[in-house]
């Protein structure tokens, strides 16, 4: 789990409102995130290593995100190019789909990419675009902000046919290589559009010459075709502002098979002697991301990855993925281990920026990314309703949240190895609300869908008793518990098929 520390915010739920410019200060590139705090807009300023975390419209705690707690209802919308759009200040159309920027210039100049799509435009921030295209990881997301930022991660590549090949540099942890980052990284390098569009981000800022006193960020979209891309967002007339891409399917890299080598990726040759020092230590509790300090993270190859609210990029073919490793590492391995104390803890103080020889901090690596071939996550019908629901029903305000179930137990995880996602409802009617919680059920397992009426309009505390209903759930092998938590709740059995009887269903239910 992370925090993001300094919070200024005390105990005090704000909402993240919008983005700002992005801009250098002291060697380091930072962007402008903007917080609704009581109905006041207040600016801070964060590392790009963070944008992985940052969701548009969602609300945060103690420096750390309400996962089920996100403004917005969820949709799809299938795009023939997504180039062909045409750059806009965010200020005009969000007046008009009604989402308040508080008169900032900041924020009302900040840019988005408009899409026509039949009679209706859908209006995506520049930075979302950004986020869910390439800054998935902490090391990707640093690199965007460097000149030739795909030579700080990559060494050589050569690709034959759909086969690619790829060195990676000393730059990149050994902990970072999963399959996932591999993948985008692979992508970005065989699609020259990719790689152009990438390679833009810093481009146009140099080319504004105002790394230090800040630009709204914009770089070239690449031209990829026939595209479905999942979103959460606001809507008016035929406007709509996406605030999250959560997915977007349809893409195609041609490739086949992507071999990969890393200088920390070697053989092992095992020897007798006293085995290395190893540090008595416990797994920490919470990084605390450091956003506002002189201090640097370390090197560390091993840095820990820490898991954001995953965005899912689908690729229509499938890759097999091969790590070679190098001759090669000598382990030691007598009976005796010299033990180092003192290290590791609850909290630890960390960093997403880049790292560098003589740091203090710990390298923590935040990654988003879900890479997948399969479009159905089990919850398509159910948010359907939802959005007949919110059509219908017009005394309601229904936000929607799309969360990952959690631990590690088997109802945790679908049959093909994809995590059992869950959807989150926040209805609002009369000032009273209710949450609708919904598992993925695409194996058609009996779970029944919740109800939670809450006592009182504490999102934080919501937050906390839904993720502790959630990790419940999954210890009982997908069988909601006896206690719940809330002050009431009910259980809606599935004997509707049609959306119009199983919204109206569920509206019968509500407050």
């Amino acid at each position: 789990m992370t925090r993001i520390s300094p919070w200024r915010f005390n105990e005090k739920k704000v909402r993240l409102i919008w983005y700002g410019d992005v801009f250098q200060e002291k060697q380091t590139w930072k962007i402008g995130v903007w917080f609704d705090v009581d109905g006041v807009p207040v600016m801070e300023k964060y590392p790009v290593g963070l944008l992985p975390q940052l969701r548009i419209a969602q609300w945060f705690h103690d420096g750390k995100p309400l996962s089920t707690q996100k403004d917005g209802t969820i949709n799809s919308v299938q795009i023939a190019d997504l180039s062909q759009g045409h750059t806009v200040d965010s200020l005009a159309p969000c007046r008009r789909v009604g989402y308040y920027l508080y008169a900032k210039q900041m924020m009302m100049n900040n840019k988005m990419w408009a899409i026509p799509e039949g009679n209706i435009t859908y209006f995506i921030p520049y930075v979302e675009l950004l986020r869910v295209l390439f800054a998935t990881a902490k090391e990707i997301s640093n690199a965007i902000f460097r000149p030739n930022g795909l030579a700080y991660l990559v060494d050589q590549t050569s690709k034959v046919g759909n086969e690619l090949r790829i060195m990676f540099s000393a730059n990149v942890a050994k902990n970072s290589l999963e399959d996932d980052f591999i993948r985008q990284i692979a992508w970005i390098v065989s699609d020259q559009s990719v790689q152009t569009s990438f390679e833009s981000v810093f481009s146009y800022i140099y080319a504004q010459n105002s790394r230090n006193f800040g630009t709204a960020l914009e770089f070239q979209i690449p031209p990829l075709c026939n595209l479905t891309i999942h979103y959460r967002g606001i809507s008016k007339a035929n406007e709509v502002i996406v605030f999250e891409i959560l997915g977007i399917d349809g893409l195609d890299d041609g490739l086949i098979r992507i071999d990969i080598k890393h200088p920390l990726l070697k053989e092992k040759r095992y020897v007798n002697g006293i085995k290395k020092g190893v540090y008595s230590k416990k797994e920490p509790d919470e990084y605390q991301i450091q956003t506002d300090t002189p201090e640097v993270p370390k090197v560390d190859t091993n840095q820990p990855v820490v898991k954001a609210d995953p965005t899912r990029l689908g690729f229509i073919n499938n890759v097999v993925i091969r790590k070679h490793k190098i001759p090669s590492q000598v382990i030691k391995r007598g009976t005796d281990i010299a033990v180092i104390g003192g290290r590791g803890g609850a909290l630890v103080e960390a960093g997403v920026n880049e790292s560098y020889p003589g740091g203090t901090l710990q390298p923590v690596d935040i990654q988003s990314l879900e890479v997948d071939s399969t479009k159905q996550n089990g919850l398509e019908e159910f948010l359907a309703m939802i959005r007949y629901l919110e059509a219908h029903f017009k005394d309601l305000k229904i936000d929607v949240s799309i969360v990952d179930l959690p631990s590690n137990r088997r109802f945790a995880y679908l049959d093909n190895g994809q995590r059992r996602k869950c959807a989150v409802v926040r209805i609002t009617k009369n000032n009273r609300i209710t949450y609708v919680i919904e598992p993925a059920r695409p194996d058609d397992h009996s779970v029944t869908t919740l109800l939670l009426y809450p006592e009182n309009r504490d999102i934080k505390e919501h937050d906390e008793k839904i993720q502790q209903v959630l990790r419940k759930l999954v210890n009982n092998q997908g069988h909601w518990p006896q206690t719940i938590g809330f002050v009431r709740s009910k259980k809606l059995r599935h004997t509707v098929k049609l959306h119009f009887e199983w919204a109206q269903k569920i509206y019968n239910h509500i407050g």
